[in-house]
C-alpha cells in the first residue's frame, strides 16, 4: 500500500469529519451550502485516492502530500471563520487544487 496515498485518505476523511461538525454549527443557508459542497467534492477525491492506494510510492508524490498537510492549516483556519464564507471557499480551492496534484501524480506511477 503507498503510505503517502494512505495518509491523504485519512486527512481527507478527517477533513469530512470536521466539515460535518461544522455543518452543525452553521445556521446560514449559504454556508451549510458552501460546506456541504466541499463535503461533496473531498468525498470524490475519497473515491480516487481509494482507488490509487496501491501505487508505487515516490518522493515527488510525497512531496505533493505534504504540500496538503501544509494546506489543510489554511482550511481549518478559514473553517473556524466561516462567516467569510469567500475566504472559506478559496482556501478550500486552493486546498483541493493540491489534492488534485496529489491524484495526478499519483496516476503517473
Amino acid at each position: 500500500m503507498n503510505q503517502s496515498l494512505r495518509d491523504l485518505q485519512v486527512l481527507l476523511a478527517g477533513q469530512v469529519q470536521e466539515l460535518s461538525r461544522r455543518l452543525d454549527d452553521v445556521s446560514d443557508p449559504g454556508q451549510a451550502q458552501a460546506i456541504l459542497g466541499e463535503m461533496q467534492e473531498i468525498n470524490h477525491r475519497l473515491t480516487l485516492v481509494g482507488g490509487l492506494l496501491f501505487r508505487e510510492q515516490s518522493q515527488q508524490l510525497e512531496k505533493k502530500v505534504e504540500a496538503v498537510r501544509q494546506a489543510k492549516g489554511r482550511v481549518d483556519q478559514a473553517l473556524q471563520e466561516i462567516s467569510r464564507l469567500a475566504d472559506f471557499l478559496k482556501a478550500f480551492s486552493e486546498f483541493l487544487a493540491l489534492v488534485d496534484k496529489a491524484i495526478d501524480c499519483a496516476k503517473l506511477l
